[in-house]
Formats: structure tokens, C-alpha cells, sequence
């Protein structure tokens, strides 16, 4: 999975939000593969903490489900 620590209200809702860019540059820097943002398929960007199953497009006809964690920085 992909892990991304931000800023966050006390409810656990994100100052601003995480979007494909932000999951493919963290996936770069966790995992050294560089994926463009147009491969990662997010139906909306994320604003709340916890795990969200985002599909990725590697191929033609074929993805994979990744868990993205998003956790509050302390």
C-alpha cells in the first residue's frame, strides 16, 4: 500500500485534499516506480484519514487495487 501522513482537523478531515498526484509521487518515493497520475484511477480526491482502495491502471486491461493509509501528522 501507499502511506501519506498530513495536516489534519481534529475530525480527522484533511486540510485540502489528496490527489492522484500527490498518491503517485508518494508511491514514487516509498517504492522508487515512477507512475503517471493518469494510470491511477480516483473517483474523487481524499479528504478524511483512514484506508481507501485505489484502482491503478498498469497496463491496458490490467490494474490493481492499492490500499492508501492517510494518517494525521503529528
Amino acid at each position: 500500500g501507499v502511506n501519506m501522513q498530513v495536516k489534519c482537523g481534529d475530525n480527522g478531515r484533511l486540510f485540502g485534499a489528496i490527489t492522484s498526484q500527490d498518491i503517485a509521487d508518494a508511491f514514487e518515493k516509498q517504492y522508487g516506480i515512477k507512475l503517471d497520475k493518469k494510470k491511477i484511477v480516483l473517483e474523487s480526491p481524499i479528504k478524511q484519514t483512514g484506508e481507501t482502495d485505489v484502482e491503478f491502471k498498469l497496463y491496458q486491461g490490467i490494474s490493481a487495487k492499492v490500499k492508501v493509509n492517510v494518517t494525521a501528522k503529528q
